[in-house]
């Protein structure tokens, strides 16, 4: 009896860690150092999983209203196809988001491996809280859906409650294993990674793989979401494929699930039952390969992100050398000199703001990519006058300075500020100029050297370099706009999300923003026509510059304190 009861007690206290693990690991995806309280991530998580539902039942209700109207069900099949694809893409978005907590990080290393916990156990936690997490999204997505997808569809074949009720577990079976296909081939790549590539390596090569990734996913939800009325023009073809047994369908993940989805509604086309052994088969097959590559990468990721490497002397040396003179001739003040140098090391540190930062430019990427594909790609239309063409580095510019605002926000180490509090002097414009001098260096003037060599081999050097320098006066000044009232320094300010109110204001955004590219873009053509105005349009700018310098340094930075406490609004007091 002793021994069943010391076994039963064993079980009992490996289950508790396993459970309390599982839990950790899953409550991570909900946190960071934006949201610091517990409640902060419920509410995000029940905002998120009614945003999620409405979403399903919207894109469904929309792809699925023609049936009210028709006499037979027809092809829904590519219907499911596009509502399993646009949610496996947007599961993919926000895999990649979480990549940083997906495997386990420094800090896990460091606070639960010294614990009595096997490594078995961590393993197996953190593979229970995926299927959580999966779970928990499939249901938020599909739980509107499926009852859409059924009453649509199921007048058609049957009235009877039985088979809606089967319909409803038919779509949720099949969307939840098409999302735990897609999340764990996410996992899979950022495992392999992990595997075959140094620590060091590692971190610079994933950074660079979440941005095609996250470029990629916003390419693909906003060409299915705005690009036709109803399907994207590969979708609607899809009929046509599928007549002359084209590979492509059964090489598309989302049609392997389109035709599980099918097969447990009863069809019986040799078409959906080859397509539906693909869907059953990757899924074990892509959860291996998770166990896999994991079980060879988590001890040696997490040991070797214990380790902290000195690099090259001779490197730090070059650098150096090339960082003093680059001080001697632009950051002579030395105010300006350590907020320029303290921006750009606590960027580089930070996972949270590159990230954030990342998340911006995919989203600009990803618009720049439609408005590629929106065109024709033949050099003979890629003109100087091409507006669409045009247009495209001045999306980039904004959205970059848009992540640039956003992140300097967000606080990295706010404890650390004293050290800005208590050496604070006087003129304050150097802390600002310091800063604006490190977007101009480090984000406008590479991302317009890369704007010049591509303009270089459509135009030739004089239209590239008048290209170059218009988009890049534009954002000079962009730049005094959003920073017009700016008075923090960056990362070292009390952070109040939700200030900005996008809920309320998110239309005036959008046209502001429009309105930007749009005169813009249809100035840079007029003057095109008309070079001789060129001359015009940079005084312009330069006045329009010098003026709002000389209003900064008269009446903002000379009147108004540095912030070092972001205040909420008096109502939020109030409450």
């Amino acid at each position: 009896m002793n021994i069943i009861a010391s076994g039963n007690a064993w079980l009992r206290g490996r289950f508790d860690q396993f459970a309390i693990l599982t839990r950790h690991f899953f409550d991570r995806f909900f946190q960071n150092d934006v949201i610091t309280f517990e409640d902060q991530a419920k509410e995000k998580v029940i905002m998120g999983m009614a945003f999620l539902a409405i979403l399903g039942g919207h894109i469904s209700n929309s792809i699925l209203f023609k049936y009210a109207f028709l006499l037979e069900e027809g092809p829904s099949w590519v219907d499911k196809c596009y509502f399993l694809w646009f949610f496996m893409i947007l599961l993919g978005f926000f895999t990649v988001i979480e990549w940083d907590v997906i495997f386990p990080d420094r800090r896990d290393y460091v606070n639960i491996m010294p614990l009595p916990v096997r490594m078995r156990t961590f393993f197996l936690a953190k593979s229970a809280s995926f299927f959580m997490l999966i779970g928990l999204y499939s249901l938020a997505a599909n739980v509107l859906a499926a009852l859409v997808f059924g009453f649509y569809l199921t007048g058609f074949r049957s009235s009877s409650f039985f088979f809606l009720v089967r319909y409803v577990i038919a779509h949720l079976v099949s969307a939840s294993a098409a999302n735990i296909f897609l999340f764990f081939l996410c996992v899979v790549i950022q495992g392999l990674l992990m595997s075959l590539l140094s620590y060091g390596l590692y971190k610079k090569v994933s950074l660079l793989v979440r941005y095609v990734l996250l470029t990629a996913s916003v390419f693909l939800l906003i060409f299915s979401l705005t690009g036709f009325a109803f399907l994207p023009r590969p979708l609607a073809n899809l009929p046509a494929l599928k007549e002359s047994h084209d590979s492509f369908l059964q090489a598309f993940p989302p049609m392997w699930f389109t035709g599980l989805y099918e097969r447990l509604l009863g069809n019986r086309d040799p078409f959906f039952a080859t397509l539906s052994r693909y869907a059953l088969l990757s899924l074990p097959l892509v959860i291996l390969a998770f166990f896999a590559t994991a079980l060879i990468s988590y001890r040696r990721h997490l040991k070797k992100s214990l380790e902290v490497k000195s690099g090259r002397v001779y490197l730090k040396k070059v650098r150096n050398f090339i960082s003093r003179g680059f001080d001697a001739i632009f950051l002579r003040n030395p105010t300006q000199r350590a907020i320029y140098h303290f921006f750009g090391q606590t960027l580089s540190r930070s996972p949270l703001h590159k990230m954030r930062l990342f998340g911006y430019m995919a989203v600009s990427s990803g618009l720049a990519l439609i408005l590629l594909a929106s065109t024709q790609l033949l050099r003979r239309h890629l003109t100087i006058f091409n507006k669409t063409l045009l247009s495209i580095p001045l999306i980039l510019a904004f959205f970059l300075l848009l992540g640039i605002r956003s992140l300097s926000n967000v606080p990295s180490s706010l404890e650390a500020n004293w050290v800005f509090r208590m050496t604070e002097r006087d003129p304050r414009r150097h802390y600002f100029s310091g800063f604006k001098k490190r977007i101009f260096f480090s984000a406008l003037l590479p991302l317009f050297g890369l704007v010049f060599v591509f303009s270089l081999y459509l135009w030739g050097w004089k239209f590239a370099l008048l290209h170059c320098l218009y988009g890049l006066a534009a954002a000079v000044l962009l730049m005094e706009i959003f920073f017009f009232s700016y008075a923090k320094i960056p990362f070292a300010c009390t952070y109040v999300p939700g200030k900005a109110k996008l809920h309320l204001f998110w239309l005036i955004y959008v046209i502001a923003f429009l309105a930007y590219v749009l005169f813009l873009s249809s100035l840079e053509v007029f003057l095109f026509k008309n070079r001789k105005y060129f001359l015009n349009y940079f005084v312009t700018l330069g006045i329009l510059f010098l003026g709002i310098r000389i209003y900064q340094d008269f009446f903002v930075y000379r009147k108004q304190a540095i912030l070092y406490e972001d205040e909420p609004e008096p109502v939020m007091i109030a409450l």
